[in-house]
């Protein structure tokens, strides 16, 4: 993203020297840098969120979205909030995010969204088969072309690992597979990580475990991973 930033100023600059002089240069260089400043601080607010997000600070990640989501269809927000939720682990909290959408067409325009969630969700509550279900119709969705089709590539392949994960049947590549998409996708890392700790068990790394839920929130009861931290780090001692 600095990167782009950089970019943006070197071609902002090169627009600025190629006017002509006098008034018209003055307009464009002003122009040039709103657009700057309204670009910076869009990168910066896209920072907090994914730090926001990192940290499973759920408050801050809602508000963020609504802030974002204002002077659409309520159904984004109520779309949107659900699946940090149930990526948080709030079961109950998700469930009555996704019952908001019934009235909205955003259920129509925005499936994959909504079975990520669902899939989530499905998990947490220990539905592993309806998971697996909507883990296939995921999977079968068309993948949009453009620059986001390689985060959704990772995206549902990461779910799709998650559930194995919480299953118990993992296969080859699966930790590679959920460590690709906690990284690329911050809103999922956690889910990503606590699947990983429960592969590196089920595969003999016990030790590995520590090391990745290193680092964690203090999960409030209300979420799924308040019960999975406490549960992961027990196994690991007997083991």
């Amino acid at each position: 993203m600095i990167a782009r930033i950089v970019v943006l100023v070197v071609l902002l600059a090169a627009s600025v020297g190629a006017s002509p002089p006098g008034l018209e240069r003055w307009a464009i260089a002003g122009i040039s840098a709103m657009v700057l400043v309204a670009y910076f601080r869009a990168w910066r607010a896209q920072e907090k969120l994914r730090k926001w997000m990192r940290e499973a600070r759920i408050d801050n990640v809602l508000e963020s979205l609504r802030a974002q989501t204002s002077g659409q269809d309520e159904g984004v927000y109520h779309l949107l909030s659900a699946t940090a939720l149930a990526a948080f682990g709030y079961v109950d909290k998700a469930r009555h995010a996704l019952l908001q959408l019934e009235r909205s067409p955003v259920v129509r325009s925005a499936l994959e969204q909504r079975l990520i969630a669902e899939v989530l969700l499905d998990v947490f509550e220990g539905s592993r088969e309806n998971a697996q279900r909507k883990v296939s119709l995921l999977e079968a969705l068309p993948v949009p072309q453009g620059m986001i089709d390689k985060k959704v590539a990772l995206l549902r392949q990461g779910i799709a690992s998650f559930v194995r994960a919480f299953s118990h049947l993992a296969e080859p590549g699966d930790d590679a597979r959920l460590r690709g998409a906690e990284t690329a996708i911050p809103l999922i890392s956690w889910a990503m990580r606590y699947a990983r700790a429960i592969v590196a068990i089920d595969t003999g790394r016990a030790a590995d475990v520590k090391g990745l839920l290193e680092g964690a929130p203090v999960w409030p009861p209300g979420s799924a991973y308040h019960e999975y931290h406490t549960e992961l780090l027990s196994r690991v001692g007997s083991v």
